[in-house]
């Protein structure tokens, strides 16, 4: 069976000194290290694409838990059925993307219901659900695991403000040994949307255009990014 485990992008995800200068990432650090710490072997993270929160998720886990098991299944991807999540309780933690999509599919409903019975009852697991949907807007069909969801503990991530994406943006230029003019980061940041994951994405494809243009990158040169 295909089993996934979370995969990092060494000229992506930064080092922990770097994120922890950004002080909305050093919010949402501390939350996850309480979660961490705690007893609590269950927790929702929720908010819209805007929040990155799978880029904040795989970055905490990137810089402070890299020695665990990751498991990471979403569903949204056409490619896991329900039955991934057999035989995966070895893992240290476990990750379940879009959970708010489990009400579209009973089989899904019901494999969650299953997980979520098996692990309760082990000792070592942290699992974490991720949602685009708080869990008071998820309505699932099987009561039993309407009930069991409901009991476990949500949080949401601070977003970056404009200033911070713009520091992130340019710490990860800076990773990859580019060095770039403010002004640039502002007319990209001001032309892209406010998404996490997509700016980070604009990132390696501006990246990778100009090495292929071997031209630098300038407000021109983004200009034929954005518009292409």
């Amino acid at each position: 069976m295909d089993q996934k485990t979370f995969k990092f992008n060494s000229e992506i995800y930064l080092s922990k000194e770097n994120l922890q200068s950004i002080d909305t990432f050093e919010k949402n650090f501390k939350q996850l290290e309480n979660f961490f710490s705690e007893n609590n072997k269950f927790i929702l993270l929720y908010g819209d694409e805007r929040s990155g929160k799978k880029y904040i998720l795989n970055s905490f886990i990137n810089c402070f838990h890299f020695d665990k098991k990751i498991f990471y299944a979403s569903l949204e991807d056409d490619y896991f059925s329900e039955q991934i999540l057999e035989g995966i309780s070895y893992f240290d933690v476990i990750v379940l993307d879009r959970l708010d999509l489990a009400p579209t599919d009973s089989n899904w409903e019901l494999g969650i219901f299953n997980l979520y019975n098996e692990l309760n009852e082990a000792d070592k697991n942290k699992i974490i659900f991720l949602s685009d949907k708080p869990l008071n807007s998820i309505e699932f069909n099987l009561k039993d695991l309407q009930s069991r969801i409901a009991s476990i503990s949500a949080m949401s991530f601070a977003e970056l403000n404009d200033e911070e994406k713009r520091i992130l943006m340019k710490l990860i230029f800076n990773k990859r040994g580019i060095s770039i003019d403010k002004s640039v980061l502002s007319y990209a940041l001001e032309r892209s949307s406010r998404n996490l994951e997509n700016i980070i994405n604009l990132v390696q494809k501006i990246d990778e255009y100009s090495l292929s243009k071997k031209r630098n990158i300038t407000v021109p040169l983004l200009k034929e990014i954005l518009e292409s």
